[in-house]
C-alpha cells in the first residue's frame, strides 16, 4: 500500500518479535500483535483522512531468513514514515533480527532521508518517527540500550497489566481492570497510538506542501505592475522635454 508521503513505501512499519504474537490457548484467536494491528486499523479509519498503509510480517514463515538479503529484501518495506517497535522483554536483544535488521536499520536509514529522525509537529513540538509500544515492564539495561539508539528519553505508549508478581500485556477485554496498577484501558491507549501516528503524518504533509510562488509582474497581468513614484516621475520629464531638430546638422562636427 502507498504511504501518504511521497517518497516512502508505508506509513507505519510495525516490528515485534514472533514469540510476543503466541497465544496461550489455541482458541484465544490471533496473537497479540496481530489483534493490536487490527484495532489500530479500526482507530486509524477514524483519525485520519485517506488510507494509512501500514506494514507487519503477521507470518512468521513468510519473514526473512538469517541466509537472505537483507538489504534487497526488507529495505524497501523499511522506508516507512513512522516505526513501531512492540517492546517486549525480549525485543531489545542485540541479537535478534527484530533488533538489528529493523529497529537499528531504521534508526540508521532515517537519520540520513529528508525527515530526520525527529519531526516538528504543527503544534511546534518534536516527535521521534520512532513510536514505541510497551508490552512489559523492562530491565533498566533494556531501557538504556534503546535510549542509546535514540539519542532520547523512551516515552513509550503502554499495554502493559501491572499487578504484584505480574507483567503481561494488556488485552483488549479484561475480566477485571481494577487489579491493574497502571490503570490503563486498552481502547484509550489505541487511541493515543492514532493520534501520535496523525500528528506525525500531517506535519510532513504540511512540511512537504511548497511556498506559494510570488507574483510578478506580466504583460498577461498588467494588473499586478504598479509603477514607483521615480519612474512615473522620470516619464513625466521626457514627455515635457521639447525634441531638438538634428537633421540640419548632418554630419558636421561640433
Amino acid at each position: 500500500m502507498q504511504s501518504q508521503v511521497d517518497g516512502f513505501e508505508y506509513d507505519v512499519f510495525v516490528s515485534y518479535r514472533h514469540n510476543d504474537n503466541k497465544t496461550l490457548d489455541a482458541h484465544q484467536g490471533s496473537g497479540w500483535v496481530s489483534e493490536f494491528v487490527a484495532s489500530l486499523r479500526l482507530e486509524l479509519e477514524t483519525t485520519i483522512k485517506g488510507k494509512v498503509g501500514i506494514y507487519v510480517d503477521e507470518n512468521p514463515h513468510d519473514g526473512l531468513l538469517e541466509t537472505q538479503n537483507v538489504d534487497g529484501s526488507l529495505a524497501p518495506k523499511l522506508r516507512a514514515v513512522i516505526f513501531i517497535p512492540i517492546l517486549s522483554q525480549t525485543y531489545c536483544d542485540p541479537g535478534s533480527f527484530a533488533w538489528r535488521n529493523e529497529f537499528l536499520s531504521f534508526c540508521k536509514m532515517s537519520a540520513t532521508d529528508r525527515l530526520g529522525l525527529s519531526v516538528k509537529l504543527i503544534n511546534g513540538n518534536a516527535a521521534n518517527r520512532v513510536l514505541p509500544i510497551r508490552i512489559h515492564e523492562l530491565d533498566a539495561a533494556d531501557t538504556r540500550l534503546i535510549e542509546d539508539q535514540l539519542k532520547t528519553k523512551l516515552r513509550p505508549v503502554d499495554f502493559i497489566l501491572k499487578s504484584p508478581g505480574v507483567n503481561r500485556p494488556l488485552q483488549v477485554v479484561e475480566e477485571d481492570l481494577h487489579k491493574n496498577a497502571n490503570r490503563t484501558d486498552y481502547r484509550d491507549q489505541i487511541n493515543k497510538v492514532a493520534n501520535a501516528i496523525r500528528d506525525i503524518i500531517y506535519a510532513v504533509r504540511a512540511n512537504d506542501k511548497p511556498a506559494p510562488a510570488k507574483l510578478r509582474p506580466s504583460l498577461s497581468n498588467p494588473a499586478a505592475y504598479k509603477p514607483s513614484i521615480k519612474s512615473i516621475a522620470v516619464s513625466q520629464f521626457i514627455a515635457k522635454t521639447p525634441m531638438i531638430n538634428t537633421s540640419a546638422w548632418g554630419s558636421q562636427k561640433i
